[in-house]
């Protein structure tokens, strides 16, 4: 009897190791609440937070002139202007929503064919816009501003961050930030 119980033990323990193992594993990917998962980008996006903060209207602002004065390199720069300028597409589309309208895309800088709010369409042009086509879709399909997909985009493009140019990775890390900040803002 004892015998029996110990065979059927050791399948039950190992089983709970199991489970126990792939769970810490889970948990630690997502412990980060900002979802960096590659130490680089992480660096990056540390450097760039000093310098980025989110209003109480959920605008995104960079503060140039003390990334300047500071003598950060131009890639924080760029990357702080990106998520400023996407914090504001957004809020320029959104309004443009409610008033019935959509502004002209024209006054803003996108990247690729599916980067940026209310534009998407064509092949995607790298991995950014793909990252970026999956996240439109996903909205699409889950509803505006959901977190699960905003995670799934910052995750991508921190996971993506090493096969990046360093044009690539000053925007990736512009909507990093976007998202990141904005996160207050979606719809758990």
């Amino acid at each position: 009897m004892l015998k029996t119980k110990r065979i059927l033990l050791v399948p039950f323990v190992t089983l709970l190791l199991i489970v126990s193992s792939v769970t810490s594993v889970a948990f630690a990917a997502n412990s980060n609440n900002i979802g960096i998962a590659n130490k680089e980008a992480h660096k990056f996006q540390q450097i760039l937070n000093l310098y980025v903060k989110m209003t109480d209207e959920g605008i995104i602002e960079f503060d140039e002139e003390k990334a300047i004065s500071d003598g950060r390199n131009s890639e924080i720069i760029e990357a702080g202007r990106i998520a400023e300028e996407i914090s504001m597409q957004h809020k320029y589309y959104n309004n443009g929503k409610k008033n019935g309208k959509i502004q002209a895309k024209v006054s803003f800088q996108y990247y690729g064919n599916w980067c940026g709010p209310g534009y998407g369409g064509g092949t995607p042009i790298d991995s950014i816009d793909q990252a970026c086509k999956t996240h439109d879709l996903c909205y699409k399909s889950k509803g505006m501003y959901k977190c699960s997909c905003d995670d799934t985009l910052i995750n991508t493009l921190s996971a993506n961050w090493g096969k990046y140019n360093t044009k690539q990775k000053t925007y990736a890390s512009g909507v990093i930030t976007y998202f990141s900040l904005a996160s207050t803002f979606c719809n758990k």
